[in-house]
């Protein structure tokens, strides 16, 4: 079976950047979910695996893909990957033309896939294919978008855009004297309730004993 897809996406940066980093072929297809690289043989090519659920089938195909054709003039670059399904008879080859051109001082990303596939997912239909498709791609923009942001915010500031972000912590109001007398307080509160239901005790049970040891000599 084969299928054509359009997919379209805009990123917060200048064309040439974003063009540049999707010439860079095994990050580009480490932003889609599933895919996982063994092997990156140079800047456009590499070798890998891809695990997608379609439908109510689960597959993990294993191959390679390279960048074909490249106008950096025009920003269009095609990338054609190949992968044979693990476990089953199953095949996909996939043609990708990726273009960038600007629009209102951002990006805009057109990707046109023609996919030909042979196996258990092509009896899924176009129709869940499409759907799948779109998943893959709207996630996969989104961390597009991101490496492409902190990429050039390294460049331009010097930052390390390989360090990890910050973890968040939750903010903790400063103590006021009124609080810290309302904490003390009812530590003390606490303390004294405390020693209370321990004295309480200690004297039930001594009136208990006194009680038993009554009832053993009367009845002795």
């Amino acid at each position: 079976m084969t299928v054509e897809l359009m997919h379209e996406f805009d990123i917060a940066a200048p064309p040439d950047i974003v063009f540049d980093f999707l010439l860079d072929a095994p990050s580009v297809v480490t932003c889609v979910p599933g895919v996982t690289i063994d092997e990156v043989i140079d800047e456009s090519t590499f070798e890998g695996n891809l695990k997608v659920k379609v439908g109510p089938v689960t597959v993990r195909y294993r191959g390679s893909g390279y960048i074909t054709a490249v106008d950096k003039d025009k920003r269009v670059a095609t990338i054609r990957a190949e992968g044979e399904e693990q476990g089953a008879a199953g095949t996909v080859a996939a043609t990708m033309e990726m273009s960038v051109a600007e629009v209102e001082r951002q990006s805009r990303v057109t990707i046109r896939t023609d996919l030909a596939i042979v196996g258990r997912v092509a009896t899924m239909g176009r129709g869940v294919l499409q759907q799948v498709s779109n998943q893959l791609v709207g996630q996969a923009a989104r961390k597009i978008e991101s490496r492409v942001l902190c990429s050039e915010k390294g460049l331009s500031t010097g930052i390390d855009a390989q360090a990890p972000p910050a973890k968040s912590v939750a903010a903790v109001p400063s103590s006021s004297p009124g609080s810290t007398e309302l904490a003390v307080g009812a530590l003390l509160k606490g303390v004294v309730v405390s020693w209370l239901l321990k004295t309480c005790s200690k004297l039930l049970f001594n009136v208990e004993r006194f009680a038993a040891r009554t009832r053993e000599r009367i009845d002795g």
